[in-house]
């Protein structure tokens, strides 16, 4: 599949429905970004949880800022140290055993890569013989947060790095920029993360279920409930972006 934007997704479901519709107040670009964003991180969840590798959906964060921790929520602060990432990185599809976080490192990509570890684990980083100057990396709250052993010669002078992983919402990364301060996610420009099994069973998804809703819609609703009717297919777009900002 060529690469594609997320204007371009829109556009194309939109003409597929566009002419069953009387009236155009019934969706808008929003709600249909919305349902690809919905149905893309539902797919993504079902490979990542059959332990399918999702490479192709990677995207890189850009340049991270790192912070100074006062105490340790994690363990002993006599023992190690942390840091965590100034802002909170972008949503990750994740399942219960899985995050898809697969890269966390040094602003030089060719230095070698911090170790990802779980919350509870990071306490141990660096406790082996050969391994006492690693880094190990994990993400809580939304937030990412490194630590390393009290002794590790190179972890207090860390100001930023770089982070890569699969995002729920490629649209959040608009939040983040590239070396050049551009933001990382244009709508209009930025080839969308997707391949073409996955936009063909999207697409299918989003036709057959959401679609459905505004195709079936009773008349009464349409001409004299419509401000009901409306919020009934608006509501998790409003409800979800409304979860986000709290």
């Amino acid at each position: 599949m060529e690469k594609t934007t997320l204007d371009k997704l829109v556009y194309d479901l939109w003409g597929l429905i566009k002419k069953h519709i009387t009236d155009d107040d019934q969706l808008d670009y929003r709600q249909i970004a919305f349902w690809i964003q919905q149905f893309r991180e539902l797919f993504l969840v079902r490979k990542l949880s059959k332990g399918r590798i999702l490479e192709n959906y990677i995207q890189s964060f850009g340049k991270i800022e790192l912070i100074n921790v006062s105490g340790n929520p994690f363990g002993d602060e006599a023992k190690f140290r942390l840091k965590r990432s100034k802002v909170r990185l972008p949503r990750l599809v994740s399942t219960n055993y899985s995050l898809a976080l697969s890269r966390v490192g040094p602003l030089d990509r060719t230095s070698r890569k911090w170790s990802i570890v779980a919350p509870d684990s990071i306490q141990y980083i660096g406790s082996g013989r050969f391994t006492r100057d690693m880094i190990g990396a994990f993400v809580y709250d939304d937030y990412l947060w490194i630590g390393a052993k009290i002794d590790n010669p190179f972890f207090g002078a860390l100001k930023y790095c770089t982070v890569d992983g699969v995002v729920s919402n490629p649209e959040e990364l608009a939040n983040f920029n590239d070396a050049e301060g551009n933001p990382l996610f244009n709508k209009s420009t930025t080839p969308y993360p997707i391949d073409l099994d996955l936009f063909t069973a999207m697409k299918d998804a989003i036709i057959s279920q959401n679609f459905k809703l505004v195709l079936t819609a009773p008349e009464d609703e349409q001409n004299t409930a419509k401000d009901e009717s409306q919020s009934q297919i608006y509501q998790p777009y409003y409800k979800n972006n409304q979860q986000r900002r709290d």
